[in-house]
């Protein structure tokens, strides 16, 4: 399986459609064979990343229904840190479809996961797509709230990359202001 899965990360680093086609073909084959192999954990990977190809492609519906497959499967198995990333994911998938109430709902279940699991990481990123939901739908105060929480995260576990993108954000929101 992990021979499959490598070759997948090939194809989706060419940054290409076809690059991102072939590697969702890849992770149907590890799909497929963590099913025989009976490998949960693999089988949600690749489940998740399909999402995440498929979003990448534009193709929403299949993004979301390999993310709900993703949600299921990790729920299964109790792994709680899938379970959030493909929550995550929902989010996100939500808030680029204009469904903002419904990607604050999965958004929110990500966060209390992460904060359980004490994923930091985790956290920042989902206080950070929350942040722009509200943005979205206007809520600037509660916007800035979330992006206020995620900054410190950020320089917490030094990930310079998400101190920016809040730093960034958090401007954004008072450009809003004027």
């Amino acid at each position: 399986i992990t021979e499959v899965a490598n070759e997948t990360a090939v194809l989706r680093q060419k940054g290409t459609r076809e690059g991102r086609l072939q590697a969702l073909g890849k992770f149907q084959e590890v799909i497929a064979i963590s099913k025989i192999k009976q490998d949960k954990v693999w089988e949600v990977v690749a489940v998740i990343s399909s999402g995440l190809i498929c979003e990448q492609l534009g193709e929403m519906q299949k993004s979301l229904d390999f993310y709900l497959k993703g949600l299921q499967i990790s729920r299964e198995i109790g792994n709680r840190e899938y379970e959030a990333a493909a929550l995550n994911n929902l989010g996100n998938n939500y808030r680029m479809l204009g469904e903002y109430e419904q990607s604050i709902f999965y958004l929110s279940q990500a966060l209390t996961i992460d904060r359980e699991i004490n994923d930091r990481q985790g956290e920042a990123i989902v206080l950070n797509n929350l942040a722009n939901c509200y943005v979205l739908l206007g809520d600037l105060a509660k916007a800035e709230e979330l992006q206020r929480q995620s900054l410190p995260i950020r320089r917490e576990i030094k990930d310079r990359r998400g101190e920016g993108n809040s730093l960034n954000n958090l401007g954004l929101v008072f450009a809003r202001r004027g």
